[in-house]
Formats: structure tokens, sequence, C-alpha cells
């Protein structure tokens, strides 16, 4: 994704994919990133790296697992597991992170 803005949008069987908007606030173009695997939802994008570049918090709510796709616009560069809440007594709450 772009600083200047977009959305990820995960469609039918979990594949991921993001829109870039533009200034006029239309999408200007699409790119694949992959499949998430079962169980996994985006909870939160914004540049946890700070690298200048929008990057993807993970949530697996069964497990409560938290992970980190660290990104190069729709380009996965690292993952990155950040820990663990137990689903039966925490629940992952974001807010904006730019």
């Amino acid at each position: 994704m772009c600083r200047l803005g977009g959305l990820a949008v995960r469609a039918l069987f979990s594949v991921l994919v993001f829109w870039f908007i533009n200034a006029s606030g239309t999408v200007s173009s699409a790119q694949g990133v992959g499949t998430m695997a079962p169980g996994w939802a985006i909870a939160q994008t914004g540049d946890f790296n700070a690298d200048g570049k929008s990057d993807v918090l993970l949530y697996h709510s069964a497990s409560g697992t938290i992970a980190a796709w660290l990104m190069n616009s729709a380009t996965i560069t690292s993952f990155v597991g950040i820990g663990s809440l137990p689903p039966s007594a925490w629940m992952l709450v974001t807010a904006n992170s730019d």
C-alpha cells in the first residue's frame, strides 16, 4: 500500500488484493499480494517499522497470535511474529497507527 491511500481487500478464498487509491479517491490500480491462511484476519495497517511504507498487522482469533507483514508496496518483504493474546481473556483492539 502507499501513503497516498490504499485498501487491503480480502476476497473470496482468502485472496488478498491491495487497491491503490489516487488523489481523486478512485482506484488507480490493484495488485494481488497472496493468499491468507484460514483463521487469519487483517487487524490494522500502518507503518510499523518506520520505513515510510504501510505494513499489515494480522490476528488469528482462534489462537490469539499476532503477526505483521512488513511491506514494500504490495510485496511482503518480511513476516514478523509479534506474540499472542489468550483469546479467552483478551481481544485485540486497534487504532490509527500512522
